[in-house]
């Protein structure tokens, strides 16, 4: 499980409603680009990429812990931090939680399969399938898009936070070439 993985279908209808993770897919002139889910030791990160006029151009971050149940048949991502419609964590987000039960991954790791009881968290009701992603190939997803590489994407950043947000900048590359 470990490692970065994409979203590439569900028939979850309380997902599809919403229109992703977060539900600010469902603004206006606004929908899905992409799900990344990056697992580190049990860290879990979720990063919702949504177009808006047609442009992936937001980045909301979803950060938390992953487990699974004593027996194995459940797997829970609890989120407690986000960075969420242009805030930093946003002090809106009271937390979400994804519960997932028959997790199964194909014997050569590249597809993961899980289905999401009724009424059970995040994307409830249907199945969820991933794709295991290359090292590196969310970044390069991200940064072809000029989207942060660490944290969401937030109108007002630190030059620190710039570097590290968006290392693939450098200097002298910046908006209007001045660079950080």
């Amino acid at each position: 499980l470990e490692g970065a993985w994409e979203q590439v279908g569900c028939t979850s209808a309380d997902f599809n409603t919403r229109k992703g993770l977060t539900g600010l897919g469902g603004a206006p002139f606004t929908s899905p680009a992409a799900l990344f889910y990056c697992y580190d030791g049990g860290a879990v990160c979720a990063k919702e990429v949504l177009r808006l006029f047609g442009r992936p151009v937001l980045l909301n971050e979803l950060r938390g812990e992953y487990g699974f149940s004593p027996d194995g048949a459940l797997m829970q991502e609890r989120f407690g931090d986000a960075d969420l419609g242009g805030q930093r964590s946003s002090k809106e987000f009271a937390g979400a939680t994804a519960t997932t039960r028959h997790v199964c991954i194909t014997a050569d790791g590249a597809v993961r399969v899980a289905k999401v009881d009724a009424a059970v968290g995040v994307g409830a009701g249907g199945y969820l399938v991933y794709k295991r992603l290359a090292a590196g190939e969310m970044e390069a997803w991200l940064e072809s898009k000029r989207l942060p590489l660490v944290g969401g994407t937030v109108p007002t950043l630190s030059m620190e936070e710039m570097r590290e947000a968006y290392p693939y900048l450098g200097e002298g590359e910046g908006a209007g070439g001045d660079g950080f």
